[in-house]
């Protein structure tokens, strides 16, 4: 956290990756809430959002819906199209919550 915070981008990687883990999940979302308040760190999100695996799009709507601006809410609008049903009804429901708060 600390790491990315502070610059280092190329370490966001493990957060991202600690979506993945039932362990580590619950920190690495609450990290990239925080994080993704940053306009460069939330840019840097939007490619594992769409390329990610499942759990990695889902937490990661969460976070753009939590921490986005109005640029997220096209990156969301991409994802309800995602191929995995739970990814779009997750991606739809964190759309609402996105543009509820905005």
């Amino acid at each position: 956290f600390a790491a990315v915070y502070l610059g280092d981008l190329e370490k966001i990687r493990y957060l991202v990756d600690g979506l993945d883990s039932t362990f580590h999940r619950g920190e690495a979302r609450a990290f990239l809430i925080e994080l993704a308040r940053m306009p460069r760190i939330l840019a840097e999100l939007y490619t594992p959002l769409t390329s990610g695996t499942r759990s990695q799009k889902i937490e990661l709507a969460t976070v753009v819906s939590r921490s986005g601006d109005r640029d997220s809410v096209a990156h969301l609008q991409r994802l309800t199209n995602d191929s995995d049903p739970r990814v779009a009804e997750a991606a739809v429901r964190e759309l609402k919550n996105l543009q509820a708060r905005l």
